[in-house]
C-alpha cells in the first residue's frame, strides 16, 4: 500500500517524494552489496533487484546500470557466468546510449568480462577486455582509481599464470609506486600489493624475501588506522605458505591457525572465506602426516561450500581433489581415483577441457592408474595434464619435464605393438 501511495504521488511529479524514494533505492543498493561483500548472494541479487524497480519508477538509468553492474559480480561470484556476461550486456548497452563508447565507466563492463574470460580460461578475449578497460579507466583515473588498480592486478597474475614471474613483480612493483605516492606507505592497498609481491616471491622460492616483504607489511598493518582482520589473516596465510614449503610445517600450521582466528572473527564458522583457510590448514596437516586432521578439515570445508554454493563449485572441486591426495597417501587407490573423478565432473562443469585447473587432476589420476598397474589409462591422463603445462608453461619447463619423464617411464613399460 505505502509503495503504491507514493507511486501515484510521484506520478503528480512530487520533487520531496523522488528525493525520498531516491534514497530508499539507494538504501536497497547499499545492503545488497553489502549481503554481497558477505556471501549471502540471494539476500544481495534480491535487495538490488529492489532497488532496480524504484530507480526505473524514477527514470535513473544510470543507477539502473550501476545496479547492473552489482548483479554482474553477484553472478560471477555465484558461478553463473552466463548471468554475468548478461547483467554486464545490460549494464553495457545503457552506458552506451547514455554516454557513448569512450564513457570510463564501461571499464568496470570490460573489466567484469576479463575475469569471466579468465575463469572460462579465454585468454585473448581477457587480454583484449582488460587492456579496454585500463584505456577507459585511464580517462578518468581519480575517479576509477581502483577499479584501474585491480585490472593492472588481474594483468600481473596472468603474467604469474604464464610463468612470467619477474614480469609479474615488475608490473606489481609499478603499481606499488603509485599507490605510495599517492596514499603513502600505510594503506591498505599498499600492504595488498606488498602480499601480492610476496605471493609471487614464494611461487620463486625467494622466501627471505618473500618473509622480509610480509614481515614489513605486517608492522605496516599494525600502524594503519584502519586495520583489517582479513589483511592480517592473508599475510598470516602467506607466512604459513612460506614455513610450509620450506618443510616446517609445524611453524605453517601455527600461522594457518591465526589466520583462521582472524577470519573466523569477521565472517562467523559458515562461510566461504572461513572455509579457505580450513584448505590451508589440511595441506599442513596432509604434510605432517596427521591425515584424520587434514580429512577433519576437508569435510568441514565441503559442508561451508555446500550450504552457500550447493554440490557444484569449484571449491568443492578443490575439496575432493585434496581429500583424494590424502586416499592417495594412506594407498587407498580407488578412494583416491573416485575423489578426482568428483573433481573432474565438478570442474569440467565450468571450464573447458584444456583448462589449466584441471591439470593437477588428470596428473593425480594418471599417478593412481600407475599405482593400479593400468598403464594405458595412466598414459592418457598425464598426457592431458602434459599438454595443459605445456602451453601454460613452455616445453623447457621443468614441471613439463616431470610429466614427460612420467610418460615415458610408463611407455618403457608398455608392450610395443608390432607394425
Amino acid at each position: 500500500m505505502q509503495y503504491k501511495k507514493l507511486k501515484s504521488q510521484l506520478d503528480c511529479n512530487n520533487d520531496f517524494l523522488k528525493n525520498k524514494l531516491h534514497e530508499v533505492a539507494k538504501a536497497y543498493y547499499k545492503l545488497g552489496n553489502s549481503c554481497a561483500q558477505y556471501c549471502v548472494y540471494q539476500a544481495a541479487e534480491h535487495f538490488i533487484n529492489i532497488a532496480i524497480n524504484y530507480f526505473r519508477e524514477l527514470s535513473n538509468e544510470d543507477c539502473i546500470a550501476k545496479c547492473y553492474d552489482s548483479l554482474a559480480a553477484i553472478a560471477s561470484c555465484s558461478v553463473d557466468y552466463d548471468s554475468a556476461v548478461r547483467y554486464t550486456q545490460l549494464s553495457e548497452e545503457i552506458k552506451l546510449r547514455l554516454h557513448g563508447a569512450n564513457y570510463p565507466g564501461l571499464g568496470i563492463n570490460k573489466l567484469e568480462l576479463a575475469k569471466v574470460n579468465n575463469i572460462l580460461s579465454w585468454l585473448a578475449e581477457e587480454e583484449e577486455n582488460l587492456k579496454e578497460a585500463i584505456r577507459l579507466f585511464n580517462l578518468d583515473s581519480n575517479h576509477y582509481k581502483s577499479f584501474l588498480i585491480s585490472a593492472e592486478t588481474i594483468l600481473a597474475s596472468n603474467l604469474v599464470r604464464k610463468g612470467e614471474l619477474k614480469e609479474a613483480i615488475e608490473f606489481h612493483n609499478k603499481i606499488l609506486g603509485r599507490l605510495v605516492c599517492e596514499y603513502g606507505e600505510c594503506h591498505s592497498q599498499v600492504i595488498r600489493c606488498y602480499i601480492n609481491i610476496a605471493a609471487i616471491q614464494i611461487k620463486m622460492r625467494e622466501f627471505n624475501s618473500a618473509k622480509e616483504l610480509l614481515q614489513r607489511a605486517y608492522k605496516l598493518e599494525e600502524k594503519n588506522k584502519d586495520r583489517s582482520p582479513l589483511q592480517l589473516a592473508s599475510i598470516n596465510k602467506k607466512l604459513g605458505s612460506i614455513w610450509c614449503r620450506t618443510g616446517k610445517y609445524e611453524e605453517g600450521l601455527a600461522h594457518y591457525k591465526i589466520s583462521y582466528q582472524c577470519r573466523l572473527k569477521v565472517y562467523g564458522e559458515n562461510h566461504p572465506e572461513v572455509a579457505a583457510v580450513l584448505l590451508e590448514l589440511a595441506d599442513a596437516y596432509m604434510r605432517l602426516k596427521r591425515y584424520d586432521k587434514a580429512r577433519s578439515q576437508l569435510e568441514s570445508a565441503i559442508k561451508i561450500y555446500s550450504s552457500y554454493f550447493g554440490d557444484t563449485h569449484t571449491a568443492l572441486a578443490t575439496c575432493y581433489h585434496s581429500l583424494g591426495n590424502i586416499n592417495f597417501m594412506e594407498k587407498n587407490y580407488e578412494a583416491a581415483k573416485q575423489c578426482y573423478y568428483k573433481c573432474l565432473a565438478i570442474d569440467l562443469a565450468f571450464y573447458h577441457e584444456e583448462h589449466t585447473e584441471l591439470t593437477e587432476t588428470y596428473r593425480g589420476l594418471g599417478e593412481v592408474f600407475m599405482k593400479e598397474g593400468n598403464l594405458e589409462e595412466a598414459k592418457r591422463n598425464l598426457q592431458k595434464a602434459l599438454n595443459i603445462k605445456s602451453k601454460v608453461l613452455g616445453s623447457e619447463h621443468k614441471e613439463v619435464k616431470k610429466i614427460e619423464d612420467m610418460i615415458r617411464s610408463i611407455e618403457e613399460k608398455l608392450p610395443h605393438k608390432s607394425s
